[in-house]
């Protein structure tokens, strides 16, 4: 398997950075291939943890991540429900490996997370961003009617309050 769109380092000083670079997009966006490359990124994190202090969770595009390709989500039928549903549940489960592997986590926001974006940023302990009121996060999606899936609700909830969950 060939790890396209998740760059992964471990550096001498126990710091392991995942870094989400999809070749020739602007952004980077939950595709199958990312679904897959996530997989392998926190199987390395698990395999290298003995060496671990930290993990950097960050981005080489100027938005952090944009969440699903909006495109491939309008062609979905219901025939795909099954295997969406296993592929959230999948991307879940890399989620929660990586929260629960007992090391800290930190997202490094340099620019907008949005969508499944501000998921895989919740996937993380803390969430430092620059201090630019262009950079926006949260869960857009739903203006549309499409509910986040991996966890972004939820987390949003609990990290905020319901109150202030709600702008996001």
């Amino acid at each position: 398997m060939s790890v396209q769109t998740i760059r992964y380092e471990l550096d001498v000083d126990g710091i392991a950075t995942i870094t989400h670079d999809a070749p020739g997009a602007p952004v980077n966006t939950m595709t199958e291939q990312w679904q897959a490359d996530l997989a392998e990124a926190v199987s390395r994190v698990e395999t290298d943890k003995e060496r671990i202090k930290g993990v950097l969770v960050t981005s080489a595009k100027k938005t952090f991540f944009a969440g699903a390709q909006l495109d491939n989500v309008l062609k979905l039928k219901a025939e795909d429900a099954a295997a969406g549903f296993k592929g959230i549940e999948a991307m879940k489960a890399c989620f929660r490996r990586l929260e629960t592997m007992g090391r800290p986590v930190v997202a490094l926001l340099g620019g907008a997370a949005l969508g499944g974006g501000w998921e895989v940023a919740l996937a993380a302990h803390a969430r430092f961003a620059l201090d630019d009121r262009k950079i926006q996060f949260g869960t857009p999606e739903v203006s549309l009617g499409l509910i986040p899936g991996a966890t972004g609700i939820t987390k949003t909830v609990r990290l905020l309050g319901l109150m202030a969950a709600q702008p996001y």
